[in-house]
């Protein structure tokens, strides 16, 4: 796991993309994706202390089914952690498209 503070490379010209603001912090969190099921890096931006909060609190939780997380997860996992851990301090600026095309798994086919 990196703790780092850095631009966000996808930002610029990405077509599918996870955005979370955290304004209070001055944090965003993108992920690029084109599938809610697609797992892809978890990207942070902002001021070195505060992307290391969020980092490693993203870092060590769970996503829907029990999944750790760590650097790379699922647009679901992450949108799981963000209404669970910062339910009131975050803002979904893109990728709500991307979290409607989410099907449920069948009951017998959960992992």
């Amino acid at each position: 796991m990196k703790f780092q503070s850095f631009p966000c490379p996808v930002l610029k010209g990405s077509k599918a993309l996870i955005r979370y603001e955290i304004p209070e912090y001055d944090v965003v969190i993108t992920m690029a994706a084109t599938d809610p099921d697609q797992s892809t890096p978890i990207e942070y931006e902002g001021p070195e202390d505060a992307v290391f909060f969020f980092q490693t609190m993203i870092f060590q939780s769970y996503g829907m089914f029990g999944h750790p997380i760590e650097d790379e997860t699922t647009p679901m996992d992450l949108n799981h952690v963000m209404q669970t851990l910062f339910k009131e301090l975050y803002t979904l600026v893109e990728g709500q498209d991307v979290l409607d095309r989410y099907e449920p798994l069948a009951e017998d086919k959960i992992t």
